[in-house]
């Protein structure tokens, strides 16, 4: 489901010298959750920024490609994130969160999907102004200290993830690991046994089809089941964390 065009308010933040394009969504003062993209882009995630709002939040999905590349292919995905500044990306998000409690929310959360998820837990380790983070499916230990992240982290894998040394079980099972390590206790690591990476994506886009993007890059096919469970952990995370009072 992609954003109507009332739902797709585009706008600016700046960070640093420069703009960052975001889409945003729902109530401005509500808690806030800003939603990173995977490698494809900013519109492959329209349907879970609206899931989000619809569930009380103001949403914010910062387009860290600048509005300019969406990705068509593997190829062209990799090309893209290879030559996308990493730190800069980072600081756009942290400034993003800045903006949402400029703009009047109580709190705000961050959940990134495949290299969101990198880039989520980099943002949250970094900013003061983002409370808890939720990264499905990513993590890289260069962005920020595990020993000293202490903040409510709910972590999703998928069992059958093949990206070894990125979304793979073992990079999860070290993720929650070490956070836990370093005295952190309001640490959640969800593993869905049935699916791999990517498994949130109820549309096989850029590919044709699911059996497509399984022979392409071997992410199993959709599977409903996991995505409306971790869903509803999600969404309690969320509402612990950035709603309780």
């Amino acid at each position: 489901m992609a954003l109507s065009q009332h739902e797709q308010r585009f706008f600016s933040i700046k960070y640093g010298p420069k703009q960052l394009p975001a889409r945003v969504l729902g109530p401005v003062g509500a808690p806030a959750v800003i939603l990173v993209q995977e490698w494809w882009g900013a519109a492959n995630i329209d349907a879970h920024a609206a899931r989000l709002a619809s569930h009380g939040y103001r949403v914010l999905v910062p387009d860290l490609y600048g509005g300019w590349a969406e990705g068509k292919s593997v190829l062209w995905a990799k090309l893209v994130m290879l030559f996308m500044p990493t730190s800069g990306s980072v600081s756009a998000i942290v400034d993003a969160a800045a903006h949402l409690k400029a703009e009047g929310a109580p709190k705000v959360g961050i959940v990134g999907m495949c290299y969101g998820a990198v880039l989520a837990l980099g943002a949250a380790a970094r900013s003061d102004d983002i409370a808890c983070c939720a990264p499905f499916y990513g993590a890289s230990f260069l962005l920020f200290d595990a020993s000293k992240f202490h903040k409510p982290l709910q972590a999703h894998w998928g069992q059958l993830d093949n990206l070894k040394y990125f979304s793979d079980m073992a990079m999860g099972e070290r993720l929650a690991r070490e956070v836990r390590a370093s005295g952190n206790t309001q640490v959640e690591f969800h593993v869905y046994p049935t699916v791999g990476h990517s498994f949130m994506q109820a549309s096989p886009v850029p590919f044709a089809t699911f059996e497509e993007r399984l022979a392409k890059v071997g992410h199993p096919v959709y599977d409903k089941k996991p995505i409306e469970l971790a869903w509803s952990r999600l969404v309690y995370f969320l509402d612990t964390h950035l709603k309780a009072r």
